[in-house]
């Protein structure tokens, strides 16, 4: 195989790569705009009953629906962390995408260099928040 081809068969597999994650970006999107407009909708309700979220004594009680639910205050930090995460997760993608697109044979050895330092360093993700989503997770999806 020569350089050209080995060259554009690392190419695809980055697009392949970005064709992957793209859709699970959207469907984080996704799942963040129905946390928000859940939080919407424990703030309309939680101001009919005369408490704000910043009241963090309202709470759904086990009579009500059968199942203990999460307090107004866990459902903001959540929303909060949720929504770190995507911006997070957003740029990171963005930063991969800009990257991938600008590689080629033209691309100079410092320009390469700084790519792959970018890829690793991963600038706009903050592990220690990552870990802490990560251990909201249930096992059964965290990844092993």
């Amino acid at each position: 195989m020569d350089l050209s081809a080995a060259v554009n068969l690392c190419q695809q597999g980055l697009q392949g790569h970005l064709n992957k994650v793209k859709p699970l970006l959207d469907e984080l999107g996704s799942l963040l705009e129905d946390g928000l407009a859940t939080m919407q909708a424990v703030n309309r309700n939680s101001l009919r009953e005369g408490s704000e979220i910043g009241d963090y004594q309202a709470e759904w009680s086990w009579e009500e629906t059968g199942a203990l639910l999460p307090s107004v205050e866990s459902l903001l930090l959540t929303s909060i962390l949720m929504r770190a995460t995507y911006s997070m997760l957003k740029c990171d993608y963005e930063m991969q995408e800009r990257i991938i697109l600008s590689l080629g044979f033209s691309s100079s050895l410092e320009e390469l260099e700084g790519y792959c330092l970018m890829w690793d360093l991963r600038p706009f993700i903050d592990d220690d928040m990552m870990q802490h989503c990560w251990r909201l997770i249930p096992q059964t999806c965290a990844p092993k």
